[in-house]
């Protein structure tokens, strides 16, 4: 920033049998053999994994109801457990038949625990969880009519974990209050339904099973693709292996990462943590790029930029490259994520029209095509700029969640990051952060 803000031959047969007799018997008296070598690799073996759902139910089911008027209310319980070696997404959906009483029964489901699980429907015992899900009560999953309720996996009841998909892991276990209540209509009498609830388990690496951002993010070919999910070390491996990066001066490892494939994230101090990855991008002049990361901040310092990636270089005026958030700082938008192409005598930058809230993992994609900048903010484009500014070529080090300076560092996490050499399109921003389950 300056001033205020920086910146074979076919053979053919021959004609006789006679010629053929001549040749075999030409080659009688000597053989001939050819060079060879070989080596091997013994002991491979592969295993693939499993994806196991049980329940408590028995074999049985769980509502049986006849002669049911308004207001006839029954309700059941179910204990699903996890025993897979993968992790898996579960969704819930229902199969339903009958000639149309599904449309007047009013289904709820709420998700909770058992300390021990009395089975065959059994409620005794059953705590809710204690977050509102849907807004509709303490652990309430579902709440509308059967027939409204999802049937396919594609549309099926996610599994929640805070605000996205739990992803399940071996051992794990769900119970499931289901309440079905006849309302109070007339239109009700004499009609049937049947149904059959189905909790189902995909591992997570399918897509719409579970997390698949990586593999959304490498179809997309990106120079470099830094996950940040290292737990011990000094190395920050670049999954292309283009340009492999350094933890300086302490960075926190380990910390929980955006996503549900549970791929950690560093944590910066705000001062001088920070990640090294040496000369590389410098975008120079009007090349495309596109730059893509999550990060959730911490704390912001007042009045100044707070660095998520920066190539700059203060001897040339801080020409380069970079993207941060400002809070408070005079004359421009508070609480703004940033991005600068900047040269030796002029810059460009946009920014988020909308505040990044604390505490909170933000998905932030930047572009370039050569005329225009623009800014993604959680999948769809939030500002865009016209940009003629020649970005000039920097002999400096490209940083993650800091700067050369020691003063202009992020106190939060950053996960995820990744950069291309051309601008990804509106489309592809969107399914990558539409991949993040």
């Amino acid at each position: 920033m300056s001033g205020d803000r920086r910146r074979g031959t076919i053979a053919r047969l021959l004609g006789s049998a006679a010629v053929l007799v001549l040749v075999a018997g030409a080659l009688v008296g000597y053989t001939q053999s050819a060079f060879s070598g070989t080596t091997a690799d013994a002991g491979n073996s592969f295993a693939a994994g499993t994806v196991v759902l049980t329940d408590d139910d028995s074999g049985s089911s769980l509502f049986t109801m006849t002669g049911g008027k308004p207001g006839d209310s029954q309700t059941s319980c179910i204990n699903v457990g996890y025993g897979g070696t993968l992790g898996a997404q579960v969704r819930l959906r229902a199969a339903t038949g009958g000639t149309g009483l599904g449309a007047y029964l009013t289904l709820k489901v709420t998700r909770g625990t058992f300390a021990s699980p009395p089975g065959s429907g059994a409620c005794t015992g059953f705590t809710a969880d204690s977050s509102a899900w849907i807004g509709a009560g303490a652990g309430v999953v579902y709440d509308g009519t059967l027939t409204a309720f999802p049937s396919t996996w594609a549309a099926g009841l996610k599994d929640p974990w805070a605000s996205d998909p739990e992803i399940w892991t071996s051992g794990e276990s769900h119970a499931y209050q289901v309440q079905l209540t006849v309302q109070d209509t007339n239109a009700a009498q004499g009609l049937t339904v049947s149904t059959t609830f189905t909790w189902e388990a995909r591992d997570s690496s399918a897509p719409g099973s579970g997390s698949y951002y990586a593999q959304a993010v490498l179809q997309d070919n990106p120079a470099s693709f830094w996950r940040l999910g290292e737990t011990n070390g000094t190395t920050a491996v670049d999954l292309k292996g283009a340009a492999n990066g350094t933890y300086q001066n302490g960075v926190t490892l380990g910390r929980p990462g955006p996503l549900r494939d549970g791929v950690t994230a560093p944590a910066f101090d705000g001062i001088n943590d920070r990640i090294a990855l040496g000369d590389v991008y410098d975008f120079a002049d009007r090349s495309p790029y596109s730059v893509e990361l999550w990060f959730n901040r911490t704390t912001l310092a007042e009045g100044r930029w707070n660095t998520l990636l920066t190539k700059e270089d203060a001897g040339q005026n801080f020409a380069g490259w970079n993207i941060g958030v400002l809070k408070n700082d005079p004359g421009y938008h508070p609480l703004a994520v940033y991005t600068d192409r900047l040269s030796t005598t002029g810059e460009d930058h946009t920014y988020t029209s909308v505040p990044v809230s604390a505490a909170a993992w933000h998905h932030i994609v930047v572009t370039y095509d050569g005329n225009t900048l623009r800014i993604y903010l959680d999948g769809s484009l939030s500002n865009s700029r016209a940009s003629t500014t020649g970005v000039t070529n920097t002999p400096a080090t490209l940083y993650i969640g800091g700067d050369a300076l020691d003063s202009e560092g992020l106190n939060g996490s950053i996960a995820d990051v990744a950069v291309y050499g051309s601008a990804l399109s509106a489309t592809q921003v969107a399914a990558h952060f539409n991949a993040r389950y």
